[in-house]
């Protein structure tokens, strides 16, 4: 794909207030490195149901296709190794975890993934201003989720893994931030170029929301509770003269090792901005310091966070007449936007059956959301090509004909349809908007209706648990299929 540079000029009107941003030029090449992702962790106590939620918009740019794989629990023998992207090994455990798979092949920081246990793991890019950093064994980078899926029963228990990984290894990449939820606790995981790392706990009655720029602020590293760093993080800055002890200001972990360029640029901040004034309790400006977390006006619920990751700048001064993909500003729901999330992380059920994924295959505007218990034994036909044992082989070495469309696999349905309405936006969107609420709606009715019945079954413990949950998530993705092809 030819990248072509382009100059956008930005000028916002804040009534009544006339703010002009820099004008700034953005290549599809950056933009791929850059601006990737969207992500809000709700506090159990932030919720509606009292779950822990966990939404996701995954972006990325140019030519990409999701498969969607359920990985066994695997036994491994004695002295086995696990080989990271870059050569790097250590030591494989006794048994590995079960999993949810959301995989964009041939990409280094797109998958995600939801384990047995209702661990949930995705990330955002956020670029650092270190640039160069020493690496063990060439570092870590792809590998580093997966493994989080594959041996964390928490979140916490996740933190702290990444932490010796990224510690030991090195981590081969400017910066992200990775959200680690369960249904108890939501962590923020900020990553640094080289060894450096820092994790908040989301408070239970919270809010965090990230685009593509650290959101950790001012910390208390002796809060052990809410707060795990390197040992290294504060006296690394200190040594690089990024934060000068003296000067009686708190260390601030955003200002400190954040690339300068990204806490100003408008395609972060205008997509942070915009989620705030949906869900906060309170209301900013575009030009306002943004908080790491924030209480809510109102208590959350999943379909909250299925509008937010579906929206444009509607009824703002960024809103645009025309495709709401093709504004010069990118958009919560973008043109890059390869799928969307919301987990449901429920506490006070077994999490089989309390961890549930809603998951919007492209673009969620146009596209429903449709459940995924964690507790399935396998994922119908069209959710991938192959097994996940070949995905992961050939992840980084995928087949030739990756991207020609093939309309037996969801994604292509999905893809297929999302470019139709994007084709003739303006004739085409209300009309599927309007199909698309009517499926979701009857979807979520049917889901809860059935959901009540299988918490019952699963209390009495009969044996047909399993296979009703088979079945269920066999309709549902039957039932999207022949709303897509509509």
């Amino acid at each position: 794909m030819i990248m072509r540079r382009q100059r956008i000029v930005l000028t916002l009107v804040l009534s009544p207030l006339i703010f002009l941003f820099l004008s700034i030029q953005i290549s599809a090449a950056e933009k791929a490195e850059h601006y990737n992702c969207y992500t809000i962790l709700v506090g159990k106590k932030a919720s509606i149901s009292g779950a822990v939620l966990f939404a996701h918009n995954e972006d990325d740019w140019g030519d990409q296709v999701v498969y969607w794989y359920k990985v066994p629990r695997q036994r491994h023998v004695a002295g086995e190794e696990y080989t990271l992207k870059h050569g790097g090994k250590l030591p494989q455990v006794a048994e590995t975890w079960s999993y949810l798979w959301m995989e964009i092949p041939d990409m280094d920081f797109a998958d995600s993934f939801l384990n047995e246990w209702g661990v949930a793991i995705a990330s955002n890019a956020c670029p650092s201003r270190r640039a160069e950093a020493d690496l063990t064994n060439g570092g870590i980078d792809y590998d580093l989720r997966r493994l989080i899926a594959e041996r964390a029963r928490t979140a916490r228990e996740g933190v702290k893994l990444a932490g010796q990984l990224i510690e030991h290894f090195g981590y081969n990449s400017s910066g992200r931030t990775y959200s680690i939820a369960d249904p108890n606790e939501a962590w923020l995981l900020a990553v640094v170029r080289g060894k450096l790392w820092l994790a908040q706990r989301v408070p239970d009655d919270a809010v965090a929301m990230i685009p593509n720029y650290y959101i950790i602020g001012e910390v208390n590293l002796n809060d052990t509770l809410n707060f795990l760093a390197a040992s290294a993080i504060v006296t690394y800055a200190i040594e690089q003269g990024w934060y000068h002890p003296d000067s009686n200001q708190p260390f601030n972990f955003r200002l400190t090792y954040s690339n300068p360029d990204e806490l100003t640029n408008i395609n972060n901040r205008a997509r942070h901005w915009r989620g705030l004034n949906t869900l906060a309790a309170c209301s900013f400006a575009l030009t306002d310091s943004f908080p790491t977390t924030f209480k809510p006006k109102q208590k959350i619920s999943r379909t909250d966070l299925f509008q937010v990751l579906r929206q444009h700048y509607e009824n703002t001064d960024l809103d645009t007449p025309s495709n709401p993909h093709a504004n010069s500003t990118m958009t919560i729901c973008s043109v890059a936007n390869q799928y969307g999330f919301v987990a449901e992380l429920r506490n006070w059920l077994p999490p089989a059956i309390g961890a549930v994924i809603w998951i919007a295959p492209r673009r969620p505007c146009v596209m429903p959301f449709f459940p995924i218990y964690v507790g399935v034994s396998q994922l119908p036909p069209g959710m991938a090509p192959h097994n996940y044992q070949i995905a992961q082989a050939q992840h980084f070495n995928p087949a030739p004909d990756l991207y020609n469309p093939n309309y037996k696999l969801l994604y292509w349905q999905c893809a297929k349809a999302t470019q139709f309405v994007d084709d003739d936006w303006n004739n085409r969107s209300q009309i599927q908007i309007k199909r698309r609420q009517a499926f979701e709606s009857k979807l979520q009715c049917h889901h809860d209706r059935f959901d009540v019945r299988l918490v019952r079954n699963f209390a009495k413990k009969t044996d047909d648990c399993q296979k009703a949950l088979d079945n269920y998530i066999s309709k549902t993705t039957h039932r999207l299929q022949q709303f897509i092809v509509q």
